[in-house]
């Protein structure tokens, strides 16, 4: 849906809701400096995970080391502190840094890994809660004698 986005990545993106459910929207290509911040992200966030799920200490001061946010603030020396600080203060949660590592692979995927990948919609195509409002003006929703009363109808069944 992010074209110039890793496979995988946990995204935000605009969605339809109507009677058919959530849709995500197609978005395409993120401008060349956003997409760069957020692969930066997505790299710190994989090195977390993997360190998460192997133990690796190590990883762990890496991916803290090159957060964007931490790095600006703190040099190595204190990255290295803090993480020490954060093991001992939270070993009785994080028991897979004691040593007893499993690889990413060792953990079941959802779906056996497979991502949806939804496909860019036809040209002109519109999501069935848009459809009517196609052919003329967008319908602008009107404020009901309810909504003075306080209540503000929005919707099919909501009042």
């Amino acid at each position: 849906m992010i074209t110039n986005l890793p496979n995988g990545s946990t995204i935000e993106i605009p969605c339809y809701v109507d009677g058919n459910g959530i849709s995500p929207a197609w978005v395409g290509p993120l401008p060349l400096q956003c997409a760069a911040t957020c692969r930066t992200s997505i790299s710190v966030q994989e090195m977390a995970v993997e360190a998460a799920l192997t133990g690796n200490r190590e990883l762990v001061r890496l991916a803290v080391l090159h957060d964007p946010l931490t790095s600006a603030v703190c040099n190595t020396d204190e990255v290295w502190r803090m993480c020490d600080e954060m093991f001992e203060a939270l070993a009785p949660w994080m028991p897979q840094f004691n040593g007893d590592g499993l690889r990413w692979s060792d953990r079941p995927l959802p779906a056996d890994g497979a991502y949806r990948h939804p496909k860019p919609a036809n040209a002109g195509w519109l999501p069935p809660a848009l459809a009517t409002a196609h052919a003329g003006a967008v319908e602008v929703a009107s404020v009901s004698a309810s909504a003075k009363a306080g209540s503000l109808s929005v919707g099919y069944k909501d009042s």
